[in-house]
C-alpha cells in the first residue's frame, strides 16, 4: 500500500528499445499523470447550517467561539471544528486537541492531529507519540504521522524513528522524518541513517520520501559525509525514476567535480523531464567545465520548455567560454519567442559585453511586448557601460507599468555595482524615491528595497521611506508596504523607529510581523514576534460565504482552464476550502482570468498565475481573504493559492509540478489537477488563460 500513485510504472511506458533516442529529447511531456491525493472526507457542510456556523468562525478567526465546538454532541461539529481550528491556528486551543486524541470518533481523532501539527508546538509532541501507540485507524495514525513531521522540535526528530509502524506506514513514517529535517531543520544522527537506510527501498514513495530529505536541504553540509551513499542509491535508479530527481538536486548543492559525468548522464537520459531539470540545475552549480556547458547549450533544446529554461539559467550561472557566444546568439535568434529561455542568456552575452546583441535584440521588442521587456531588461542590470544605465533609466520612466517595473528590478541590481562610486547615489536615490512613490507595486517593492541600503540615509531615504509607507493600502499595496517595513529596519537608522512602531499596530498580521522584525534589526524592544497563528483585526471586513450558490455547485465541482496550450481541469475541494473556491469561481464567472498570464514558472516546482490587475505576480483582485489550510497534500498536480503570508490570498493561483511537502499547511490547497497534467508541465512564463469556467460536480 502507497501513499499515492507512484510515476515510476506510469514512467516506464517511456523507455523504448533504442533508449538513443531520449538522450534530449526524453519521453513526451504527457507521460506522467498527476498524483491522486488523500484529503478530508466530505461532511454533509453544505446541507448542514451548525457546520456552516463554524466555518463561519473560522473566517472571522474566532478562536474561541471554535474551541465551544469541540465539546459538541454530534462529532461531525467536533471534527469540523478541529479542522477550523488548524487555520485558525490559535494556542490557546492545544490543550482541548491533546484531549480530542482520545475521542471516540475517529474523525474527530484525525482532525485534531492535523491541527496539532498545524500549530506547531513542541509540547504536542508527546500526546501525539502516545496517541499513536494506541491508535487503531489508518487515517488518524496517518495524520499523526504527518502532524509530528511539522512540529519544531529535536523530541520530534528523536521520538518519529522509534515510532512502531505498520509496513503500509513506511511511506508516511519516511516522509514525516524527511520534511521535519529539510523544512523544520530538525535532524539527528539517527533520523538521517534512518533516511538514507531507505534511499533504496523496494517501494518508490518511500525512496522519494527518503530521497527528498537530500534534495530539499539548503546545503550539502549535513550530509556531505555520506555522498558514497548517495551516489550509490542514485547509481542504482532507473533512468524514470522520479525519486532521482532529488538526489540529482541534491549531487548539485555538493558541488564536487567528480559528479559532473553523472549528472551530464541524467541531463541526457532521464526520461522524467523534472529529473532532467534538475540536472541541468546541478550542472551548473559545479565548478566550470567545457562538457558541462555544452550539454547545457544542447539541453536548450529539450523537448520540455522547463527543462530548456532550466539549462539556460544554469549557463548563466556561469562564466561563459568565447567559443559559447556565438552558438547562443543563433540560438537566441531562432528561438526569440521562448522568452524565459532568452533571458538568462541575454544576461549572459551582457555580462560578457556582446551589447550591440543585447541592444538589437530590445530595440526590435514592440511597445507592448510585456514578457519580452521583462526578458531583456534584466541584462541591462549586469551590462558594463554608461550606455545600458540610460537605457535602463528611460525604461524605468515609462508610462506603462508593465515596463517600468522589470526596469527598476534591472537598476536595482545594477545599483548593487555602482554604489561604490559616491557620484551615483544622488542619480540612483532621485529614482529609487520616484518609483517608490509611482503607485507601480512592483516597482515601488524594488525600489524600497535599495533605498533600505544604509548609503542612503544621508540622503533622507527614512523620510522618504516612511512618508510612502503612510500612502500605501493594504491589499494592494501589500507587497510593498512589507518590503518599506524591511528597507526601514535595514536603514540602521534611529530615525525609522517611530514609523516602525506605529506599523506595530496595524490590522494586517503580515504588515505586524514585518514592523516587528524591523524593529529588532533597529535594536529597539519590539513585542513577541507574532506568530502564523494571530489573526487579522476582527473589525476587518471579510467576504460573507453564500452557502447556497456553494452548494449549486456540487460536491465535486470542476474548474476548467483553457490555455493557449490546451485545458487543465481542476477538481475543487469545496468542503475544505468554501471560501477560496467561491472566490475563484465568482472570478471565474466574471472573467477576470480570462487572457491572464502565467508570470511565474519555477522548473519542478509551481506553475503560477491569476494575476489580473497588473500581470507582474505584484497585483491582486483589490481583496485578501482567509488562509484556509486543507488536509489536501502539495503532490504532484496540486492547486495552492500564492500568498505573503498568512490570511493575504487574493486571486494569484499555483499548480505543483510535483510533490512539495513544506507547502502543507501553510498554503491553502484548494484541489487538484484530474486532466491536462501534461500541459500543466509545458506551462511556462507567456501563456496564457484563455478562457476560465466552472463546472457542476456531484
Amino acid at each position: 500500500m502507497t501513499l499515492r500513485r507512484s510515476t515510476a510504472t506510469m514512467a516506464a511506458w517511456c523507455l523504448p528499445a533504442v533508449l538513443t533516442l531520449l538522450l534530449v529529447a526524453g519521453c513526451a511531456v504527457g507521460d506522467l499523470p498527476p498524483d491522486v491525493p488523500r484529503n478530508r472526507p466530505p461532511d454533509g457542510l453544505f446541507e448542514d447550517p451548525e457546520l456552516q456556523a463554524i466555518v463561519e468562525l473560522q473566517v472571522r478567526r474566532d478562536g474561541p467561539g471554535i474551541l465551544a465546538y469541540l465539546g459538541a454532541e454530534r462529532a461531525a461539529l467536533r471534527a469540523r471544528a478541529a479542522f477550523a481550528l488548524a487555520s485558525v491556528q490559535d494556542v490557546a486551543a492545544v490543550p482541548a486537541l491533546v484531549a480530542a486524541l482520545g475521542d471516540p470518533d475517529a474523525g474527530v481523532r484525525r482532525d485534531a492531529a492535523f491541527a496539532l501539527g498545524q500549530a506547531r508546538r513542541p509540547e504536542a509532541v508527546e500526546p501525539l507519540a502516545a496517541a499513536f501507540a494506541g491508535e487503531v485507524d489508518t487515517d488518524v495514525r496517518r495524520r499523526i504521522l504527518e502532524a509530528l513531521g511539522k512540529l519544531p522540535s529535536l523530541s520530534a526528530a528523536t521520538t518519529l524513528p522509534g515510532l512502531v509502524t505498520r509496513e503500509d506506514e513506511e511511506a508516511d513514517l519516511t516522509l514525516a522524518i524527511a520534511r521535519l529535517g529539510a523544512v523544520g531543520g530538525m535532524a539527528t544522527e539517527e533520523s538521517q541513517a534512518f533516511l538514507l537506510a531507505r534511499l533504496d527501498h523496494e517501494e518508490a514513495p518511500v525512496r522519494g520520501a527518503a530521497a527528498y530529505y537530500f534534495g530539499r536541504l539548503a546545503a550539502a553540509d549535513p550530509w556531505a559525509v555520506h555522498a558514497p551513499r548517495v551516489r550509490q542509491a542514485l547509481d542504482s535508479y532507473g533512468r524514470s525514476a522520479p525519486e532521482a530527481m532529488y538526489l540529482v538536486q541534491a549531487l548539485g548543492k555538493l558541488a564536487d567535480p567528480q559528479d559532473g559525468g553523472r549528472l551530464r548522464g541524467w541531463l541526457e537520459a532521464g526520461a522524467d523531464w523534472r529529473i532532467r531539470a534538475n540536472a541541468a540545475a546541478a550542472l551548473g552549480s559545479l565548478p566550470p567545465d567545457p562538457a558541462n556547458r555544452d550539454l547545457l547549450i544542447d539541453a536548450l533544446d529539450d523537448v520540455s520548455p522547463l527543462v530548456s529554461d532550466q539549462a539556460a539559467q544554469a549557463l548563466a550561472a556561469g562564466v561563459p567560454l568565447p567559443s559559447e557566444l556565438p552558438r547562443l546568439e543563433t540560438w537566441i535568434g531562432s528561438h526569440s519567442d521562448r522568452r524565459p529561455a532568452v533571458a538568462p542568456l541575454l544576461s549572459l552575452l551582457a555580462r560578457a559585453d556582446s551589447r550591440e546583441f543585447v541592444f538589437a535584440w530590445l530595440d526590435a521588442l514592440a511597445l507592448d511586448d510585456v514578457v519580452g521587456w521583462s526578458a531583456g531588461l534584466p541584462a541591462l542590470g549586469v551590462m558594463p557601460g554608461q550606455e545600458a544605465v540610460e537605457r535602463l533609466l528611460r525604461a524605468a520612466g515609462s508610462e506603462d507599468p508593465r515596463i517600468q517595473g522589470p526596469a527598476m528590478g534591472a537598476l536595482v541590481r545594477r545599483w548593487g555595482q555602482d554604489r561604490l562610486l559616491e557620484a551615483n547615489h544622488p542619480l540612483y536615490f532621485r529614482v529609487f524615491s520616484e518609483a517608490l512613490a509611482s503607485g507601480n507595486v512592483q516597482a515601488a517593492t524594488r525600489a524600497a528595497g535599495a533605498l533600505g541600503d544604509p548609503m542612503f540615509v544621508a540622503l533622507g531615504s527614512v523620510g522618504v521611506l516612511g512618508q510612502a509607507l503612510g500612502g500605501m493600502r493594504d491589499p494592494k499595496d501589500l507587497e510593498a508596504m512589507i518590503a518599506v517595513l524591511d528597507a526601514l529596519g535595514g536603514s540602521g537608522s534611529q530615525d525609522a523607529l517611530p514609523v516602525v512602531r506605529e506599523a506595530l499596530g496595524h490590522a494586517t498580521p503580515a504588515i505586524r510581523r514585518a514592523a516587528a522584525e524591523a524593529l529588532a534589526m533597529l535594536g529597539g524592544e519590539a513585542p513577541p514576534l507574532p506568530g502564523r497563528e494571530e489573526a487579522a483585526d476582527p473589525a476587518v471586513p471579510v467576504p460573507a460565504l453564500d452557502w447556497e450558490a456553494l452548494a449549486a455547485l456540487g460536491a465535486a465541482p470542476r474548474w476548467i482552464l483553457d490555455t493557449d496550450l490546451g485545458r487543465v481541469v481542476v477538481q475543487f475541494a469545496p468542503e475544505e476550502a468554501p471560501l477560496t473556491v467561491q472566490t475563484l469561481v465568482r472570478l471565474s464567472r466574471e472573467g477576470k482570468y480570462d487572457g491572464v498570464l502565467f508570470h511565474r514558472v519555477v522548473p519542478n516546482f509551481v506553475a503560477q498565475g491569476g494575476d489580473f490587475a497588473s500581470g507582474d505576480g505584484f497585483g491582486g483582485p483589490g481583496f485578501t481573504i482567509t488562509s484556509e489550510f486543507t488536509e489536501v497534500p502539495y503532490l504532484r498536480g496540486s492547486a495552492g493559492m500564492a500568498s505573503a503570508g498568512k490570511d493575504t490570498e487574493g486571486s494569484q493561483f499555483f499548480f505543483t509540478h510535483s510533490m512539495q511537502p513544506h507547502l502543507d499547511g501553510g498554503y491553502t490547497a484548494f484541489g487538484w489537477i484530474i486532466s491536462g497534467m501534461d500541459v500543466a508541465d509545458r506551462l511556462d512564463v507567456g501563456n496564457r488563460i484563455l478562457r476560465a469556467t466552472v463546472e457542476r460536480g456531484d
